[in-house]
């Protein structure tokens, strides 16, 4: 078990604390500062509520939701493995 030198208290900020503790703890405070951290925007979910919508337009209304979920997985994972269709 890892125990730090400064520890942090319940009412301070958790970035904080490990840009305070960046040169002790080099490669612990990167990936907290990673994870810790927030998205910015929410582009991500937006674009996929944007897709949904495209799947379930009034022309598709009885598409089951299994397959309107295969259909947002593979569109989605699709590109990441460079997939030309």
């Amino acid at each position: 078990m890892v125990f730090l030198k400064n520890s942090l208290q319940q009412d301070k900020d958790p970035l904080e604390f490990w840009k305070e503790n960046e040169a002790v703890y080099p490669l612990l405070s990167k990936f907290a500062k990673k994870f810790l951290g927030s998205p910015a925007t929410s582009l991500a979910s937006e674009s996929m509520f944007s897709t949904a919508r495209d799947i379930f337009s009034y022309r598709r209304m009885r598409i089951r939701a299994r397959k309107a979920e295969m259909i947002l997985f593979l569109n989605r994972t699709l590109p990441l493995i460079n997939y030309r269709y």
